[in-house]
């Protein structure tokens, strides 16, 4: 049909069966047919008054019917490569400058090798923080 809409794939089964509703009663509900609701389903589109019956029934912003542009998850695969990159690179960082201070001394204290794993576990914290944040994001859309 003209003016559907792309959604995400089964997102609209897994908010009805959320709440334990049949099709029949999702459409009762929301003010549309039986047919819209199994066709929306079936298909993933959805015209926009179909959209915003669901959206008032489900109470969900418009925005988290629909995939994720491709520029967004470009971005993220972009920043988790450079967060990789960056971590493994301080990683590599630490382990010279340990075998430095090793050498030059004879020896590493226990407060140096605290403070690397404090900063290890700080960064990968943010790291973690990180991965959450995309997840919680992409849940939500």
């Amino acid at each position: 049909m003209e003016n559907e809409l792309n959604l995400k794939r089964n997102k609209i089964k897994h908010q009805r069966k959320n709440r334990g509703w049949s099709q029949q009663h999702l459409a009762e509900v929301s003010g549309l047919s039986l047919r819209t609701i199994q066709r929306a389903e079936k298909s993933h589109q959805a015209s926009n008054e179909t959209i915003s019956a669901l959206s008032s029934v489900f109470e969900i912003v418009r925005e988290q019917w629909f995939e994720q542009p491709i520029e967004y998850k470009a971005s993220f695969v972009f920043k988790k490569r450079a967060w990789k990159i960056a971590l493994i690179s301080i990683i590599i960082f630490q382990l010279f400058a340990l075998m430095a201070v090793y050498l030059a001394l004879g020896g590493v204290s226990a407060v140096w090798l605290k403070i690397l794993f404090i900063t290890d576990g700080v960064i990968f914290l943010f790291w973690g923080l990180f991965l959450f944040m995309h997840k919680t994001h992409e849940y939500k859309m």
